[in-house]
């Protein structure tokens, strides 16, 4: 019968020490170089996305309204008059409110498919190699981006664009709607 060898206190403390690491999870830090000057391009890219949706929306919906003031100033066989200038305008005045509000709508959604989809980004953001990503490790889903863009847009238009400039100072470079919805940015690559 042999004897069991037994450990010496020093093989005992490495033991345990190696398996306290080898249960520990290792938190990958992401990579924040460029971060903010890559944002800035991923933004200048998705509002460019946006003003030529808004633009396409405006010159159909323009297309529309004259459509519908010609129809309307066609003589009728009831002997109506044509309609006045001011009933014109009315039919342009309601394409561009709703070119403003169609542009607002798709720009939503394509804030909730990208940057509330798979690759948590928008396309301005996956060509910068960007994503957002929450604190807590959950998934941005497609109500959180929508709040994100919605804040963003809020915050600017009550504290003046000088906001944007929180990143300069805060941790992790992060806005200030970053910052009251725990997420960050960082690269992807």
């Amino acid at each position: 019968m042999t004897k069991p060898k037994s450990k010496t206190l020093g093989q005992s403390k490495a033991a345990g020490r190696s398996k306290r690491a080898a249960a520990a999870p290792v938190e990958i830090q992401p990579s924040m170089e460029w971060v903010r000057t890559r944002r800035v391009f991923a933004f200048a890219i998705d509002y460019a996305l946006y003003a030529l949706l808004a633009l396409i929306l405006i010159v159909l919906l323009t297309i529309l309204a004259e459509d519908l003031a010609a129809a309307a100033s066609l003589p009728s066989n009831a002997g109506l008059e044509p309609p006045s200038a001011t009933q014109a305008d009315v039919y342009y005045g309601l394409a561009y409110y709703a070119a403003g509000a169609l542009t607002l709508a798709a720009a939503l959604t394509y804030v909730a498919c990208t940057l509330g989809g798979e690759m948590q980004a928008t396309f301005g953001m996956q060509l910068m190699s960007l994503n957002l990503r929450r604190l807590d490790g959950r998934l941005i889903a497609p109500t959180y981006a929508i709040a994100h863009a919605l804040l963003f847009v809020a915050l600017n238009t009550i504290f003046t664009p000088l906001i944007l400039l929180a990143p300069l100072f805060l941790a992790r470079k992060q806005t200030v709607h970053d910052r009251l919805l725990d997420t960050v940015v960082s690269r992807t690559g």
